[in-house]
């Protein structure tokens, strides 16, 4: 399992999602709750990485020598996490939350 799989299972397990069966090749399927599975990425997909946006409060900024920030501001901890992408740097916040 590569490094960036470990990070999005970590981002599915703060966002209380079940995973289906076995994570193979990389790929993480979570149940649908109207039946069924579909594939989680927040690296790529916008959508699930903005809903842990608002599920966690993160602030975003980008940095002035390239890539993103992001920070979640109710907790006491304040993790950070910084990236490449703004996905990137929103999963790496979410997986330090404790």
């Amino acid at each position: 399992m590569n490094k960036q799989t470990k990070l999005m299972l970590k981002c599915a397990e703060k966002m209380r999602l079940t995973i289906v069966g076995k994570v193979k090749y990389d790929v993480i399927r979570c149940a649908h709750c109207r039946g069924g599975s579909y594939v989680y990425d927040p690296l790529i997909d916008d959508t699930q990485a903005m809903a842990m946006v608002k599920a966690f409060n993160l602030a975003c900024v980008p940095l002035p020598v390239g890539g993103w920030s992001a920070a979640c501001t109710f907790s006491e901890f304040m993790p950070v996490g910084n990236g490449k992408t703004l996905n990137e740097a929103i999963c790496e916040c979410v997986a330090k939350i404790p």
